[in-house]
């Protein structure tokens, strides 16, 4: 396979006659708006088409920036907010720029990477699920609703191809900290602003924040790897720093699924490291438990009382799952997608399908969500489409799992074992929490894999350029 050298792959394009053409003419179309609304309107007739210049020659910078938008996309609103459409319309531009330029002159074969073709395969199914979807009156609306957040795998295409040093993946992963610090700075603001008024445990519970969690499990589990691996004081301390700070954030939602996902990623990192290793990591880990704790006691002693009494309490109930309204209520709702299943297994209903069972809780009438994240895709696209998913999934496991081993630096290892032990308690979760449908959860699985394919191309063909 020939490969570019590294100056070569970044140089500055050109764009096609077409591309100013079609700027010319836009702006040519807008000299009435000029008119009417005043010089206010040069601002978007003069930024708009210098943008895209702009991310026509540095589209990489594409990445960072799709990652922030997905702030406005965690908000919750009713019907398509002018956000969403931004975020939709920044989306087609940027995967269009991309693959123009890519097309025009591509570094890898990135359509040929195992990866991509298990990828391709499994959105090929979800889109395919359109027929069982007419067949069995889906709305239109609601399939195609169901399958945009699933697209967002797609950004593993232009992440294998666009990335080509250590400080682009600094980049990607600094825009998604600050995304997540974004949100948990929103958290533990309302939450700690509810404790002021709380008197009694439950309201301390009651007041949880649950937006987002998967953000915050992402950062304390590869955090948590750097701290195991890395030898640089200074990226240890920045770790410890995350690992507290979103460690935090991820307590206060009381969310006992994404606690033991967490704790399956921790085990599942802990698992691979050689036994020296281990021996010296839970020396490490309880100095480091036990200082924090000291901490938090000097500064917030009755919060912290409070806090640890409200988390004992949640932890307490995991051992009374069997009465837990919850789960039961997500074992009727499994049962009920079952019956279903078992009549139309092969093909399943469709993307949007919708179902009715009797909840425990009360909720919706009919709702189109499953808990089992591996029901839902069974149920929506059938068993061909289960498959897929289970190929393309445990093949990016995989590689990740042989990243980490191959890889003869540090930084990369544990960027590798961190992804790798994500992945994992991200597959395990799905049972109870549907990992492959969150829009946070595809965000983080799309530039996991992604780096991990880069750390591996990398490997084999030494891609990478300098760090400037």
């Amino acid at each position: 396979m020939k490969h570019h050298s590294p100056q070569h792959s970044i140089a500055i394009a050109k764009p096609p006659s077409s591309f100013f053409i079609t700027v010319l003419g836009l702006q040519l179309l807008l000299i009435p708006l000029c008119i009417i609304a005043g010089p206010i309107i040069l601002v978007p007739v003069i930024g708009v088409p210098l943008f895209l210049f702009v991310l026509y020659q540095q589209p990489f910078w594409g990445i960072p920036i799709f990652i922030l938008l997905h702030f406005f996309l965690f908000q919750e609103t009713e019907g398509i907010s002018p956000w969403e459409v931004l975020f939709a319309a920044f989306n087609v531009v940027f995967f269009s720029i991309w693959f123009t330029r890519w097309f025009a002159e591509p570094r890898i074969q990135v359509f040929r990477q195992k990866i991509s073709i298990y990828l391709f395969i499994f959105l090929f199914f979800s889109v395919f699920s359109i027929i069982p979807g007419i067949l069995f009156q889906v709305s239109l609306l609601k399939w195609f609703r169901e399958l945009i957040p699933l697209l967002t795998l797609l950004a593993i295409l232009p992440i294998m191809d666009l990335v080509r040093s250590k400080r682009q993946i600094d980049l990607i992963l600094g825009a998604f900290i600050l995304l997540a610090a974004i949100v948990a700075f929103r958290n533990l603001l309302s939450y700690f602003a509810a404790l002021e008024s709380a008197e009694a445990l439950w309201q301390l519970i009651s007041a949880r924040q649950t937006a987002n969690e998967p953000l915050f499990m992402a950062v304390t589990a590869i955090s948590f790897v750097f701290l195991l691996l890395d030898k640089k004081p200074l990226r240890r301390f920045i770790a410890g720093f995350l690992f507290v700070f979103f460690g935090l954030a991820l307590l206060i939602t009381f969310s006992r699924g994404y606690w033991l996902a967490t704790l399956i990623a921790f085990f599942s990192a802990f698992l691979v490291l050689p036994v020296r290793k281990k021996v010296s990591i839970m020396l490490f880990f309880l100095f480091f438990a036990l200082s924090s704790v000291l901490m938090l006691y000097l500064f917030f002693e009755d919060t912290l009382f409070s806090l640890f009494l409200a988390i004992s309490d949640r932890f307490s109930s995991l051992d009374k799952l069997k009465v837990d309204i919850s789960m039961l209520n997500r074992l009727i709702e499994t049962k009920a997608v079952w019956q279903l299943i078992k009549q139309n297994p092969i093909l399943g209903y469709g993307l949007g399908k919708t179902y009715v069972f009797l909840p425990l809780i009360e909720r919706e009438m009919p709702t189109w969500y499953v808990h089992n994240a591996y029901v839902y895709f069974w149920f929506k696209t059938g068993l061909l489409g289960l498959l897929s998913l289970l190929l393309f999934y445990f093949a990016a496991i995989r590689h990740s799992l042989r990243c980490y081993f191959q890889q003869t630096e540090m930084y990369d290892q544990a960027l590798a074992l961190g992804i790798f032990s994500l992945l994992i308690a991200m597959a395990v979760v799905s049972i109870t929490s549907p990992q492959f449908i969150q829009k946070d959860s595809l965000l983080i699985m799309a530039l996991g894999i992604g780096i991990v394919e880069v750390l591996n191309q990398k490997k084999q063909s030494q891609i990478f350029g300098s760090e400037s």
